[in-house]
Protein backbone atom coordinates (compact mmCIF):
# COMPACT_ATOMS: atom_id res chain seq x y z
CA UNK A 1 0.00 0.00 0.00
CA UNK A 2 2.85 2.49 0.62
CA UNK A 3 3.79 2.17 -2.97
CA UNK A 4 0.67 3.31 -3.79
CA UNK A 5 -0.11 6.10 -1.52
CA UNK A 6 -3.15 4.36 0.07
CA UNK A 7 -3.97 4.27 3.45
CA UNK A 8 -5.87 1.14 4.44
CA UNK A 9 -8.22 1.38 7.61
CA UNK A 10 -7.45 -2.29 8.13
CA UNK A 11 -4.30 -4.17 7.35
CA UNK A 12 -4.24 -8.44 7.39
CA UNK A 13 -0.55 -9.45 7.81
CA UNK A 14 0.85 -12.79 8.00
CA UNK A 15 3.07 -15.60 7.11
CA UNK A 16 7.26 -14.11 7.64
CA UNK A 17 5.92 -11.98 10.24
CA UNK A 18 6.76 -15.26 12.64
CA UNK A 19 9.81 -16.20 10.75
CA UNK A 20 8.11 -19.67 9.60
CA UNK A 21 6.24 -19.99 12.79
CA UNK A 22 2.41 -19.23 12.82
CA UNK A 23 1.22 -16.08 13.35
CA UNK A 24 -1.35 -13.72 11.88
CA UNK A 25 -1.86 -9.90 12.85
CA UNK A 26 -4.79 -7.13 11.78
CA UNK A 27 -3.57 -4.24 11.97
CA UNK A 28 -6.38 -0.89 12.03
CA UNK A 29 -6.94 2.47 12.50
CA UNK A 30 -8.20 3.87 15.62
CA UNK A 31 -11.86 4.43 14.07
CA UNK A 32 -12.08 0.69 13.40
CA UNK A 33 -10.14 0.03 16.64
CA UNK A 34 -12.75 1.60 18.68
CA UNK A 35 -15.80 -0.48 17.18
CA UNK A 36 -14.27 -4.04 18.75
CA UNK A 37 -14.90 -5.03 21.88
CA UNK A 38 -13.09 -8.16 23.74
CA UNK A 39 -13.76 -11.21 22.37
CA UNK A 40 -15.46 -9.78 19.05
CA UNK A 41 -12.36 -10.47 17.14
CA UNK A 42 -9.99 -13.54 17.35
CA UNK A 43 -7.62 -15.76 15.55
CA UNK A 44 -6.00 -19.06 15.51
CA UNK A 45 -2.83 -17.60 15.09
CA UNK A 46 -3.17 -14.26 17.22
CA UNK A 47 -1.77 -14.04 20.72
CA UNK A 48 0.56 -17.27 21.42
CA UNK A 49 3.17 -15.73 23.74
CA UNK A 50 6.14 -17.67 21.99
CA UNK A 51 5.20 -16.95 18.73
CA UNK A 52 4.54 -13.39 19.73
CA UNK A 53 7.72 -12.58 21.11
CA UNK A 54 9.59 -14.45 17.84
CA UNK A 55 7.67 -11.83 15.98
CA UNK A 56 8.58 -9.03 18.22
CA UNK A 57 12.09 -9.70 17.76
CA UNK A 58 11.72 -9.95 13.58
CA UNK A 59 10.29 -6.74 13.59
CA UNK A 60 13.21 -5.12 15.67
CA UNK A 61 15.91 -7.10 13.59
CA UNK A 62 13.74 -5.63 10.26
CA UNK A 63 14.51 -2.26 11.75
CA UNK A 64 17.58 -2.20 13.54
CA UNK A 65 19.71 -3.76 10.46
CA UNK A 66 17.26 -1.92 7.23
CA UNK A 67 16.08 -4.53 5.56
CA UNK A 68 13.36 -2.91 4.04
CA UNK A 69 15.98 -0.31 2.62
CA UNK A 70 18.64 -2.76 1.75
CA UNK A 71 14.98 -5.29 -0.10
CA UNK A 72 14.38 -2.09 -1.80
CA UNK A 73 17.83 -1.61 -3.26
CA UNK A 74 18.11 -4.97 -4.29
CA UNK A 75 14.55 -4.34 -6.19
CA UNK A 76 15.76 -1.93 -8.22
CA UNK A 77 18.74 -4.46 -9.22
CA UNK A 78 16.85 -7.31 -9.83
CA UNK A 79 14.20 -5.38 -11.65
CA UNK A 80 16.84 -3.69 -13.81
CA UNK A 81 18.54 -7.20 -14.65
CA UNK A 82 14.94 -8.76 -15.53
CA UNK A 83 14.29 -5.83 -18.04
CA UNK A 84 17.63 -6.32 -19.55
CA UNK A 85 16.88 -9.87 -20.14
CA UNK A 86 13.67 -9.30 -21.37
CA UNK A 87 15.14 -7.21 -23.89
CA UNK A 88 17.37 -9.77 -24.99
CA UNK A 89 15.67 -12.85 -24.57
CA UNK A 90 13.16 -14.20 -27.36
CA UNK A 91 11.15 -16.17 -25.00
CA UNK A 92 10.32 -13.38 -23.01
CA UNK A 93 7.72 -11.23 -22.99
CA UNK A 94 7.31 -8.99 -20.59
CA UNK A 95 8.56 -8.61 -16.87
CA UNK A 96 6.90 -7.32 -14.15
CA UNK A 97 6.68 -6.77 -10.37
CA UNK A 98 7.78 -4.55 -8.00
CA UNK A 99 10.88 -4.63 -5.97
CA UNK A 100 11.89 -8.35 -4.90
CA UNK A 101 8.58 -10.00 -6.03
CA UNK A 102 9.04 -9.96 -9.55
CA UNK A 103 6.97 -11.98 -12.36
CA UNK A 104 8.42 -13.48 -16.12
CA UNK A 105 5.95 -13.74 -18.62
CA UNK A 106 6.84 -15.91 -21.00
CA UNK A 107 6.10 -16.85 -24.82
CA UNK A 108 6.92 -20.61 -23.82
CA UNK A 109 5.23 -23.02 -21.18
CA UNK A 110 6.48 -22.02 -17.88
CA UNK A 111 7.12 -25.48 -16.05
CA UNK A 112 9.72 -26.62 -18.03
CA UNK A 113 11.47 -23.60 -17.68
CA UNK A 114 11.43 -23.94 -13.96
CA UNK A 115 12.14 -27.59 -13.93
CA UNK A 116 15.41 -26.24 -16.11
CA UNK A 117 16.19 -23.43 -13.34
CA UNK A 118 15.67 -26.10 -10.65
CA UNK A 119 18.42 -28.38 -12.17
CA UNK A 120 20.76 -25.24 -11.89
CA UNK A 121 20.32 -24.48 -8.48
CA UNK A 122 17.43 -21.85 -8.81
CA UNK A 123 14.21 -21.87 -7.37
CA UNK A 124 10.93 -20.43 -8.52
CA UNK A 125 7.59 -21.08 -9.27
CA UNK A 126 5.85 -21.53 -12.28
CA UNK A 127 2.33 -19.72 -11.51
CA UNK A 128 0.71 -19.03 -14.43
CA UNK A 129 0.86 -21.46 -17.79
CA UNK A 130 3.47 -19.07 -18.86
CA UNK A 131 4.47 -17.35 -15.83
CA UNK A 132 7.11 -17.63 -13.40
CA UNK A 133 7.75 -15.64 -10.33
CA UNK A 134 10.68 -15.02 -8.74
CA UNK A 135 10.76 -13.65 -4.39
CA UNK A 136 13.64 -13.75 -2.99
CA UNK A 137 13.75 -13.47 0.84
CA UNK A 138 14.85 -9.84 2.29
CA UNK A 139 18.81 -10.68 2.94
CA UNK A 140 19.20 -11.66 -0.86
CA UNK A 141 22.82 -9.85 -1.69
CA UNK A 142 23.68 -8.83 -5.19
CA UNK A 143 25.52 -11.51 -5.92
CA UNK A 144 22.83 -13.99 -5.60
CA UNK A 145 20.56 -12.30 -7.61
CA UNK A 146 23.55 -11.49 -10.18
CA UNK A 147 23.94 -15.70 -10.19
CA UNK A 148 20.04 -15.67 -10.79
CA UNK A 149 20.19 -13.26 -13.81
CA UNK A 150 23.16 -15.38 -14.89
CA UNK A 151 21.04 -18.80 -14.70
CA UNK A 152 18.08 -17.18 -15.77
CA UNK A 153 19.67 -15.85 -19.29
CA UNK A 154 21.43 -19.24 -19.72
CA UNK A 155 18.56 -21.53 -19.53
CA UNK A 156 16.23 -18.93 -21.69
CA UNK A 157 18.48 -18.34 -24.07
CA UNK A 158 19.01 -22.08 -24.25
Amino acid sequence: HQHYQVKPQILTLAKSLGVGLPIGACLCTQGVADTFWTGAHGSTYGGNPLVSRVAHRFLQILTEEGLLERAAKQGVFLQQGLQKLAQSCDLVDHVRGLGLMAGIALKVESKPVMRALLEKGLIVNAVQEKALRLLPPLTVSEEEISEALFILEEVLKG
